[in-house]
C-alpha cells in the first residue's frame, strides 16, 4: 500500500491521451494541472524534426543538470508520441517526473503569441513526495523544488 503523499500514490503515465493532473496534497507541478498553483505552460521544441529527437535531447539535457536521475521508462507510442518518466532523490524522498512529447507543434492557431509554433509541443509533470506537520496533517512545502527542477532542464534545453 502506497503511503499518502508519496509521488507514486498520485500515478504516473499516461491518462485519457495526457500526463495526469498533480494530487491536491503533493508537491507537483504539470502542463495538465487545473491548481493554478500547480499548473506550468507546456514547452514547445523548437527546430526538433521529429518526438525521437526531442526525447534524446531532453534525455541528454537531464543526464547534464539532474546527475542522481534514472531513466525508467522510455515508450514510443503508438502516434509517434514519446513518453519518458525519471525518478531522482528529492527533498522527502523519491521524486518523479515525467514528459509526452508530442510528435506535432500547436500548428497555426492564427494567435498572436504563437508566432514561433513551428515546433514540437512538450508536456511534463514533477511530483515529489509530501511531508505533513503532526497533528495538524498540513503539507510541508519542499519551496518549489519541482518548478525549479523543471526550469533548469528547459534552460538547458534552449526551449
Amino acid at each position: 500500500m502506497l503511503e499518502k503523499g508519496s509521488a507514486e500514490a498520485g500515478g504516473f503515465g499516461i491518462q485519457r491521451g495526457r500526463l495526469r493532473q498533480c494530487p491536491a496534497d503533493n508537491n507537483c507541478v504539470s502542463t495538465s494541472s487545473t491548481n493554478p498553483e500547480q499548473y506550468a505552460a507546456a514547452w514547445i521544441a523548437l527546430g526538433i524534426n521529429s518526438s525521437q529527437d526531442a526525447a534524446v535531447e531532453l534525455t541528454a539535457a537531464v543526464r547534464q543538470v539532474i546527475p542522481g536521475a534514472s531513466l525508467k521508462e522510455t515508450t514510443k507510442l503508438d502516434n509517434g508520441e514519446y513518453y519518458l518518466r525519471y525518478i531522482t532523490p528529492g527533498p522527502y524522498g523519491t521524486d518523479i517526473f515525467e514528459f509526452l512529447i508530442r510528435s506535432e507543434g500547436l500548428g497555426d492557431r492564427n494567435w498572436e503569441g504563437d508566432l514561433e509554433s513551428d515546433g514540437l509541443l512538450v508536456t511534463y509533470r514533477s511530483i515529489g513526495n509530501t511531508k505533513y506537520v503532526y497533528p495538524f496533517l498540513t503539507p510541508v512545502s519542499d519551496f518549489k523544488a519541482q518548478s525549479k527542477r523543471m526550469q533548469l532542464v528547459r534552460e538547458t534545453l534552449g526551449w
